[in-house]
């Protein structure tokens, strides 16, 4: 599958069906009428949902990422956070899809249990390099924590030939096996700063600002 960028602004008619498309989710259902967009897993339960509007003549986008049937974090609180996540792109690929927002980004992937993995970068920053700094790492299934704060931060090191690929790792409820995602990785050094496809080591791979990397293949 080749690595696409779609520019859908924050049109839910445009990015829904990329949702659907990617593979992750087992239903995806858009409502126009309440611009939603809502997606399940196999169980029925929701696993990611989004809802777009604008005020003061300002897009935003609400989401929220469920951690368990009743456990979920999202980015509400204040205007300004709903708008960091108002989107601009999607890239996709064949292991997961990245949403690039106004100041922020979303990678949503599978984990090594087959369930949904997210990457949010921290809505509270002032502009996106400072958001993919800082980033909330959770996966379904994962153990359920008040407030489900930013537990990833790092820092970016531009190096000529020393592309690093650190596999985004969750705490699971059931610690007997270990959580993280086969095919979506934090690049902490890097040489790819633009978006779009990449070839390391003979693979090919969705890069993300190069900070990210989701396999293509």
């Amino acid at each position: 599958m080749a690595v696409q960028k779609i520019v859908t602004g924050n049109h839910l008619a445009e990015i829904a069906p990329l949702l659907e498309n990617s593979g992750l989710f087992h239903d995806v259902v858009y409502n126009s009428s309440a611009n939603t967009v809502t997606c399940y897993g196999a169980d029925g339960k929701t696993r990611f949902y989004v809802k777009t509007g604008a005020t003061d003549g300002n897009a935003y986008a609400e989401m929220h990422f469920h951690v368990s049937e009743t456990d979920l974090f999202k980015n509400t609180g204040t205007v300004a956070n709903m708008r960091a996540l108002t989107v601009e792109c999607v890239y996709t690929c064949a292991k997961g899809i990245v949403l690039q927002c106004l100041r922020g980004a979303v990678l949503l992937t599978k984990n090594n249990r087959g369930e949904n993995l997210y990457v949010v970068t921290d809505w509270t920053a002032a502009d996106r390099e400072t958001a993919l700094r800082s980033l909330r790492v959770y996966s379904y299934g994962d153990r359920t924590v008040g407030g489900f704060p930013v537990n990833l931060v790092t820092d970016y090191n531009l190096r000529s030939g020393a592309t690093v690929f650190v596999p985004f790792v969750s705490e699971p409820a059931d610690s007997g096996e270990p959580c993280y995602a086969p095919d979506a990785f934090l690049t902490p050094f890097y040489q790819f700063t633009d978006s779009g496809a990449m070839t390391a080591d003979g693979c090919a791979y969705l890069n993300f600002a190069g900070c990210w990397a989701i396999a293509d293949e």
